[in-house]
């Protein structure tokens, strides 16, 4: 059975598939009682909207690379479940990866992520002279660096202040 399709979603609910678009693009421009029927003919046909399709109707994707040195890292597994709650404010998901501080692991995951022309890219870099980031510079991937002292002015830094940072919680 072929994936219910937009023109699917829009027959079942009664509209046209330009108020589909609507509902799912910008749902303020339709009445509630529409905005319903749409939402519950997406429901019963299991419809589920094609990123690539999306991309190329409006370009970008919704999606944001996040490399880390070890994903196992408490800190970059509570750094990680912060970025993805910041994203999704903003209708963003995150594509998580482990470098293992290796630069050809990194390397490797930051060719398939501009393969995948993300939005962005938010990366504790491995290596300390940072060529790796030649791969997304060179098709205008936005960077920013995670846990990394700033380098330039072109790239955007965020990190931790450990001095300023209060104590953990003894453990007694």
């Amino acid at each position: 059975m072929p994936r219910p399709s937009v023109r699917d979603v829009a027959e079942r609910a009664g509209v046209s598939v330009g108020t589909v678009s609507h509902v799912l693009n910008h749902p303020e421009r339709v009445a509630q009682p529409t905005r319903d029927r749409v939402h519950a003919a997406i429901d019963e046909l299991g419809f589920v909207r094609s990123e690539a399709a999306r991309r190329l109707r409006h370009g970008g994707s919704s999606l944001v690379g996040v490399l880390v040195h070890d994903i196992s890292n408490p800190f970059f597994t509570e750094a990680a479940r912060g970025i993805e709650d910041r994203l999704r404010e903003d209708g963003r998901v995150p594509m998580l990866g482990s470098t293992d501080s290796d630069p050809e692991r990194e390397r490797e995951l930051m060719t398939l992520l501009a393969g995948m022309d993300v939005h962005g890219v938010i990366v504790t870099p491995s290596a300390s002279t940072l060529d790796n980031l030649a791969v997304l510079a060179g098709r205008g991937i936005r960077v920013v660096l995670m846990d990394h002292p700033p380098i330039s002015a072109e790239l955007s830094t965020v990190s931790g202040d450990d001095v300023a940072a209060p104590a953990p919680p003894s453990p007694i």
